[in-house]
């Protein structure tokens, strides 16, 4: 095994972590929340619980905050997650230029990551917080917007990834 020593050549450009697509995906959350204890008492029992593609009830379970609530946590971590995820790596690759090279390259988290697809994680952060909105909604407002919002998200999601993928493949031909 050999140990190479040094430092990287080309040092990578500073990138910023854009707060304001994780914090409008956590008020998304924190708005879809409020509206689901406004309406609680006047959701149905038994609570639909899962939904056909074209957001028909299809699964049902006793209703209970737990289960009323749930994609909206599940929501909340996730937006959590990314929003961290996206500041320790636009952490790691400011300081990638000044790593040394060697034997723990491989424990190197920006390895494949450019300052693009890093600053992708904030849309992405949104995007997942407005589908997850329309899952917990769609008892609320029914199955047309409710799956609006969900495949117009998915949409959205699958557009920015592309844009992303082309850049990166630009890049990496240029």
């Amino acid at each position: 095994m050999s140990h190479t020593t040094g430092t990287r050549p080309t040092p990578v450009p500073t990138v910023r972590v854009r707060w304001a697509w994780h914090w409008g995906a956590g008020l998304i959350l924190l708005a879809t929340a409020a509206v689901l204890l406004t309406v609680y008492e006047g959701l149905p029992d038994p609570y639909p619980m899962h939904h056909s593609l074209t957001g028909v009830a299809d699964g049902f379970a006793s209703k209970g905050h737990v289960v009323v609530f749930l994609p909206t946590v599940i929501g909340a971590v996730l937006v959590g997650a990314l929003a961290a995820t996206n500041t320790v790596l636009a952490r790691s690759l400011r300081t990638r230029s000044e790593r040394p090279v060697g034997r723990y390259d491989h424990l190197d988290l920006t390895g494949k990551s450019t300052p693009e697809s890093v600053a992708a994680l904030g849309p992405v952060n949104l995007l997942l917080a407005v589908i997850l909105s329309g899952v917990s909604l769609l008892p609320v407002i029914g199955p047309l917007a409710g799956t609006g919002m969900i495949w117009g998200g998915i949409a959205l999601l699958i557009a920015v990834i592309a844009v992303q993928s082309v850049r990166a493949r630009r890049q990496q031909h240029s």
